[in-house]
Order: structure tokens, then C-alpha cells, then sequence
């Protein structure tokens, strides 16, 4: 299970032949690529709890699953907080900010003592301890909730059954664990809430895609209902290189703006430290292996 935090962490869409965008769809992709945008900048941060599945294949080549609950924080512009239990155990605790990321393996049930992994996120770009599938700061980005960039290209404008009608998928440089492509977001025209996000290599093959739906308000004290953005509350994705298929549902009702949700220690390494107690430390991208710090009295929460 080494590698589901990276599954968590997160999610992402394969770019199809659609037919490609006239004059007229560019004007209209410009107009939605702007209300997108200016949807993204009231999301400032949001916390939710809900289930994850992940289904992959480990290093034996046997077919695994697991499901657990999920407790997930996310601030503005680089925050990411995942916790994830079991029985009312929690069993990782994934996060990062704008400068490193980390993994907490707290897993009673395997063979490996309680480790936390710490390295720059330009660790992530080459091979090392631990193999991520989806990079932190990427996960935000495939949750619909970063804004498009200036160069954002209209890549296909399609139609679609439903209430949205039709959808305009934007490609734009990005990379992936590294590997440099393109990222697609499938944005629908009526709501311009992201339906998919894909990144492919520079060859066009698919590295990972997520779904996105059942979008849901977020509640904030002292705003009206509908202030904040609605986010999706279903995230399917997969990679399909990697054999990783990951479901995760958040519950609508916990879906929350409220800052007394929030803490720095969710988003501050040494806290969780102190806090969750690893038996050690490694540095990713250094040959040191670092020794936890006494224990204190920071919470972090469930």
C-alpha cells in the first residue's frame, strides 16, 4: 500500500478527436475560459471527509485493493492536508506546502516501522525512496480548483447530453511527475466547473486522467449559500501506465469553508511530527536518515 497516498492523492482525463474549435467557439471558449477563472479565485480553501478506493498492482505484480476513510484540507495556494484511517485508525497522512511534501506511513498491519517521508518537491522529478503517482501540487490541480493559465489554447469545443450542453477542453504546458506534455480541462459551458483533467506526455499518451461530478457548495459561516463555489465531491481517476484506479466520494454535508476547521500544524511538517510520532524519518534526496524530534503537545486533528 506504499503507493496510495500518491493515488491519492489524488486524479485526471485522456484527450480524445473532437471536432476542433471555429472562429466563433473561441470567442465563446474565451468568455468561459474567464468565468472559469474567476470561479477558481473564490475558492480559497475547503475542508471535506468522505471514502477513497484505490485498486493497483504491487511491485509482485498481484492485483490489491483498499478503501479507507478520508479527511482532506486544502488552502490556498499550496496547501494540501490528506488523512487517511481505517477502523478509526489513521494510516497515512499526506500534505505538502510551497516548498516540500511528505508521507506519513502509519500503517499497523504491514512489516515496516511508522516512517515519514520528507523531500522538495523537485525530488518528485527523478527516481528515489518512493515512487509518487500523482505529485502533491499536482493533486490540486487535477481537483478543478487552480485557475487556468494566461496560455491556455482552446484544444476541442464538444458537445455533450445533459445539462451542460456542450464543453470546451483547454490545453496548456504542464508536466507530470516530471515529464514534461500538456494538461486538458474539459470545462463545461453552462456551470465552467471542470468535468475532466488529463495529463499526457509530450507524445500525447495519457499519464493520468480524473472525472469530476456531483458538485456540491461550499458552506462558509457568515456567507450565503452558493458565495463559494460548488466543487466535485466524485473524483475517479486512473493511470493508465500504472495500472492505478482510484475512487474517491466526499460527503456533501461536511463540505466546509469555516476557518475554525483549519490550523497551520495540518500544513506544517514538524508539527505532524510532533503529533504522529513516526519511528523515522527519511529525507528523501539526501543519504541521512533524520531523527523524529521529541514529542509534544501538537494536534492535528482526525
Amino acid at each position: 500500500m506504499r503507493h496510495l497516498w500518491a493515488t491519492a492523492s489524488c486524479l485526471l482525463l485522456a484527450a480524445c478527436a473532437q471536432p476542433r474549435a471555429n472562429e466563433a467557439d473561441r470567442a465563446v471558449a474565451q468568455d468561459l475560459l474567464e468565468r472559469y477563472n474567476a470561479r477558481t479565485a473564490k475558492i480559497q480553501q475547503f475542508s471535506a471527509r468522505g471514502v477513497i478506493e484505490v485498486r493497483w498492482t504491487d511491485e509482485r505484480g498481484k492485483r490489491r485493493f483498499e478503501q479507507g476513510d478520508v479527511h482532506f484540507l486544502y488552502s490556498k495556494p499550496d496547501q494540501v492536508a490528506l488523512s487517511i484511517s481505517k477502523a478509526f485508525e489513521r494510516i497515512y497522512w499526506l500534505g505538502c506546502d510551497s516548498q516540500r511534501f511528505w508521507w506519513f506511513d502509519l500503517n499497523p498491519h504491514d512489516e515496516f516501522p511508522d516512517t515519514a517521508y520528507v523531500g522538495r518537491h523537485e525530488y518528485l522529478d527523478r527516481p528515489g525512496d518512493i515512487e509518487v503517482f500523482i505529485p502533491p501540487r499536482q493533486l490540486i490541480e487535477l481537483l478543478g480548483v487552480t485557475d487556468l493559465p494566461p496560455e491556455a489554447q482552446v484544444a476541442t469545443v464538444q458537445p455533450l447530453r445533459g445539462p451542460e450542453k456542450s464543453a470546451v477542453a483547454f490545453r496548456a504546458p504542464a508536466e507530470f511527475a516530471g515529464l514534461p506534455g500538456e494538461r486538458y480541462t474539459t470545462v463545461g459551458a453552462v456551470t465552467a466547473q471542470p468535468l475532466a483533467i488529463t495529463f499526457v506526455d509530450a507524445h500525447g499518451g495519457t499519464l493520468a486522467r480524473a472525472e469530476l461530478s456531483g458538485y456540491k457548495p461550499i458552506t462558509t459561516p457568515g456567507k450565503p449559500l452558493g458565495a463559494v463555489p460548488a466543487v466535485a465531491t466524485r473524483i475517479t481517476a486512473t493511470l493508465p501506465g500504472r495500472g492505478v484506479e482510484l475512487k474517491i466520494v466526499l460527503f456533501a454535508e461536511s463540505l466546509t469553508g469555516d476557518p475554525e476547521k483549519f490550523s497551520d500544524s495540518q500544513f506544517d511538517f514538524e508539527a505532524l511530527q510532533r503529533a504522529l510520532r513516526p519511528e523515522r524519518v527519511r529525507l528523501l534526496g539526501s543519504e541521512v536518515e533524520a531523527e523524529p524530534p521529541p514529542t509534544g503537545e501538537a494536534q492535528v486533528g482526525r
